[in-house]
């Protein structure tokens, strides 16, 4: 009786874990450019313009959609 309680208990913290979870999209641009890092000019991927990219935010059960664009 203890083990099946135990094992309920475990299988309703997994369920909820889901409750929380939200749908993330991101949609990221990479081309390449010139960027000025160290005041040298380098030839070099950026995302959405950017160096660095954007940061990507997420919580842990979270489901994460990116679509990339080169």
């Amino acid at each position: 009786m203890k083990s099946i309680l135990s094992g309920l208990l475990v299988l309703l913290a997994f369920l909820l874990s889901f409750v929380d979870a939200e749908t993330k999209h991101y949609a990221l641009v990479v081309t390449e450019e010139t960027i000025y890092p160290d005041c040298t000019p380098r030839l070099s991927l950026v995302v959405n313009g950017t160096f660095p990219g954007p940061a990507l935010y997420a919580t842990a059960g979270d489901h994460i959609f990116i679509r990339f664009r080169i």
